[in-house]
């Protein structure tokens, strides 16, 4: 997960091999100023957890992303 400040959005890039070098991005909040200070964690489900913090709202805010598992491997 990453801040895009050209745009203001929290964004997650998920790759779609062991090298990352293909992929996918997907913007997850894009209200402007949504998504600084962002922190990942993977969930029980294989799915990401992602903590931010919206400046426009002055919150931090928790975001469960949900994606379907097809398999997790470690290198």
């Amino acid at each position: 997960s990453y801040y895009n400040n050209d745009v203001g959005d929290l964004e997650l890039y998920l790759c779609a091999n062991s090298t990352c070098t293909t992929g996918t991005n997907y913007t997850l909040a894009g209200a402007n100023n949504v998504g600084q200070h962002t922190s990942i964690a993977i969930g029980i489900n294989g799915n990401p957890v992602i903590a931010h913090y919206d400046q426009t709202d002055r919150d931090l805010e928790l975001m469960n992303v949900e994606f379907t598992v097809t398999g997790i491997a470690f290198e």
